[in-house]
């Protein structure tokens, strides 16, 4: 995604450093099948989810044909496209595209009976579902990185796709004892906002919480939205 993005701003004439902030890592847990086997619900919060819930699952040596019958919830247009091109249906997907809708709307459509499996990353807030188990399919650290003084003096915006690079964004700024930058700080959600404005970065939020809404978000900055 990040790539993605980096691209298109490119092509708008902006001059683009990509900063990897963290490491995704699958962990080395096996699929919890019997739960997955005795689930209605199957739950994506990201791509990085789905893509290595789908790695798991040909380790086991087993295919989508694992999934019938069950219904599955994703956070993001994004996230249900990784889906959807597995060759499978996104049967819930909130509009707002937050785990509290995600977990506002399911809630709404489960029976007493329904049991859901979260496929998440370690850094994710607890699954509060009624029903739900979770289970962690990477791990998220921080990446090494250069940051210098220069680099924060002449950047007009800062760009963040998730709470956890702005977390491990911040902490390497005070590791070099560098100040915290100035730069208009655009996130692509809620939630990442949250952790930036605690950090004491000028930020804004995009109206839609995908990549293309970044992308908005920062032409409406420059008055060319």
């Amino acid at each position: 995604q990040a790539s993605d993005m980096v691209q298109r701003l490119s092509q708008l004439g902006a001059q683009v450093v990509e900063i990897p902030t963290v490491r995704i890592t699958p962990t080395n847990q096996a699929l919890p099948m019997d739960t997955l086997s005795q689930s209605q619900w199957l739950v994506f919060t990201s791509v990085n989810g789905v893509n290595i819930f789908f790695d798991k699952l040909k380790q086991e040596k087993r295919d989508i044909r694992a999934l019938v019958g069950l219904k599955i919830a994703v956070v993001g247009t994004v996230t249900a496209q990784a889906v959807t091109d597995r060759g499978l249906c996104v049967d819930y997907m909130p509009e707002i595209f937050t785990a509290k809708q995600l977990v506002q709307g399911l809630r709404e459509r489960l029976t007493a009976d329904d049991r859901v499996l979260c496929i998440l990353g370690n850094l994710a807030e607890r699954c509060d579902i009624p029903n739900a188990t979770r289970f962690d399919a990477y791990t998220t650290t921080p990446e090494a990185f250069d940051l210098t003084a220069e680099m924060l003096q002449t950047t007009h915006y800062l760009i963040f796709a998730s709470s956890s690079a702005v977390h491990h964004f911040v902490q390497r700024v005070q590791a070099v004892g560098l100040p915290m930058p100035t730069a208009t700080t655009v996130c692509i959600g809620p939630v990442t906002a949250d952790t930036a404005k605690k950090a004491g970065l000028t930020t804004v939020t995009a109206d839609t919480h995908t990549i293309d809404g970044v992308l908005q978000k920062l032409m409406a900055l420059e008055g060319k939205g």
